[in-house]
């Protein structure tokens, strides 16, 4: 039996491919969550969703295969970024097109493959397991990322005084409640964060707000799409994903040398819109937001020109188990015949997955 063993720094990067160990159930699957993992000397498959500085154990090696797997859509530097380390992979599976033909063109040599947003199998195969607020209409996410560097005392006070209600869903940094340790090199960042993140949350639970629930930190966010028509974020990945759903807003990133916030998931899409954290602030207590957004509800897939589409029989996990699995067999270096053998048409995919997002989350 083949081992596969699966890399991941926390459970949020992990659920970029918890969907794909189904398809794997007849091969011996590994799960390895944590900094600098052990390669098994079992694995003939090695799979990584980190970002491979915090994987020093991660390096070519003839006795096993490499395959990458992004576990955000937004990060569209990661392979730049992390050049000297992917251009050594035998196999990246990509999130969009977009990141498809940057690897492409980076490193030519290496496999890719554009399967898909790899969060997205829960609302596509409508397998969410929450419910619908009365009022989705009035029901907002609420994803801030550094956290330790905005006022969330003050964002919570306005929305329990709000009629909108609001679905808390918080980083998870790193399974500290696991006993692990923060990045290296990251510490003082990551626990500041940490300690604002037990604050915050002991807060709302103390106050018991009728309008606001904190959502499973360690929960896939699109479980939540369905049930809000807002997101809220200072930035996150989450604002790019949730365009495709609804109206995404960010705040910025607090730069600390001009000493404000700044945009940054807006300047990739721009479906997602900057409005600053103060001003927001401001705007929430006096209107409210669809008079704050000139926008509507966009039911088709974010990135909607360059993502990559599935027919009704294929997901993004069973595709992406497929290629696992094909790296071994062969030297990865040509995935001719491919798509004739999965019988994947752009076009005609791109209409189904339009006509499943419509379906989900019309008014």
């Amino acid at each position: 039996m083949e081992t596969i063993q699966f890399i991941a720094h926390h459970d949020l990067q992990a659920q970029s491919f918890r969907g794909i160990l189904p398809h794997l159930k007849n091969h011996n699957c590994i799960v390895s969550i944590g900094q600098d993992i052990p390669i098994d000397p079992r694995a003939s498959i090695v799979v990584v969703a980190d970002h491979l500085a915090f994987q020093s154990f991660v390096k070519p090696n003839s006795d096993y295969k490499l395959v990458h797997i992004s576990h955000d859509v937004a990060d569209l530097d990661i392979y730049e970024e992390e050049f000297h380390f992917l251009k050594n992979f035998d196999l990246v599976l990509c999130p969009t097109l977009t990141h498809y033909r940057k690897c492409r063109e980076l490193f030519p040599s290496v496999s890719s493959w554009p399967v898909g947003w790899a969060k997205s199998s829960p609302f596509e195969n409508k397998t969410s397991t929450v419910e619908n607020w009365p009022d989705k209409a009035k029901t907002i996410i609420f994803a801030p990322t550094e956290i330790a560097d905005l006022d969330w005392l003050k964002f919570v006070k306005i929305f329990s005084n709000s009629n909108y209600n609001f679905l808390i869903k918080n980083h998870i940094y790193w399974n500290f409640e696991e006993g692990q340790n923060p990045p290296k090199g990251q510490e003082l960042k990551y626990k500041r964060h940490k300690s604002a993140l037990v604050e915050m949350e002991k807060y709302i639970k103390a106050g018991q707000f009728t309008n606001i629930e904190l959502v499973d930190r360690k929960s896939n966010i699109s479980n939540i799409f369905p049930r809000a028509s807002y997101l809220l974020t200072d930035s996150s990945s989450a604002a790019l994903e949730f365009a495709a759903s609804g109206i995404a807003i960010e705040f910025g990133v607090f730069d600390h040398n001009l000493g404000c916030r700044v945009p940054e998931v807006s300047k990739v899409d721009n479906r997602v819109i900057f409005i600053p954290e103060v001003e927001l602030q401001a705007r929430l207590q006096v209107a409210s937001l669809n008079e704050i957004v000139d926008a509507q509800i966009n039911p088709k897939l974010i990135l909607n020109e360059v993502e990559f589409f599935h027919q009704e029989s294929l997901s993004v996990d069973s595709v992406s188990a497929y290629l696992i699995l094909f790296s071994q067999k062969s030297n990865a270096s040509n995935l001719g015949g491919l798509t004739s053998n999965l019988k994947i048409n752009y076009k005609f995919a791109q209409n189904v997955r339009e006509k499943i997002w419509r379906s989900l989350f019309k008014k």
